[in-house]
């Protein structure tokens, strides 16, 4: 969280933005959990966004997101998050890229489960379109499924 809000609020200088975070702080609203700051409590970040209406919460899952591909630019580890937020943020072709990546680190992990349920959150995304390419992203999820 702490260098995704960094990044995203970029514009603040240093001083506001250390302030802002220690009120938050202060507030017990955030917390710093080994180096990264968090909500404190989940219900106050599910809270918060019950509280946004629909293109609130798609651009700032775009906002994360673009945080997430700046401050870790090429660490795998993010690619399932990456899927979550650019999905959330209705950005259907950057989604799909990262679910593709994402199934191969959940078949190499043996995770089938979660391979299964994020190939079928693919589709879904490509459910209504009919392109030739579309239907090779759509075959490319199956062999993902289909090769564990």
């Amino acid at each position: 969280l702490s260098a995704c809000i960094r990044q995203s609020t970029a514009e603040l200088r240093p001083a506001q933005l250390d302030r802002w975070l220690r009120t938050c702080a202060d507030a017990a609203v955030l917390e710093i959990l080994d180096g990264s700051w968090r909500f404190r409590h989940d219900k106050l970040r599910q809270m918060l966004i019950e509280g946004l209406n629909a293109a609130e919460l798609r651009e700032l899952n775009a906002l994360v997101a673009l945080g997430i591909e700046t401050v870790y630019e090429n660490d795998l580890s993010r690619v399932g998050s990456l899927f979550e937020h650019w999905s959330a943020a209705g950005e259907t072709s950057k989604a799909v890229g990262y679910a593709l990546t994402f199934l191969k680190q959940l078949h190499v992990q043996a995770e089938y489960g979660t391979l299964i349920n994020i190939a079928q959150r693919g589709l879904d995304l490509l459910s209504n379109q009919t392109s030739e390419e579309t239907i090779k992203l759509k075959m490319k999820f199956l062999e993902r499924v289909g090769s564990r």
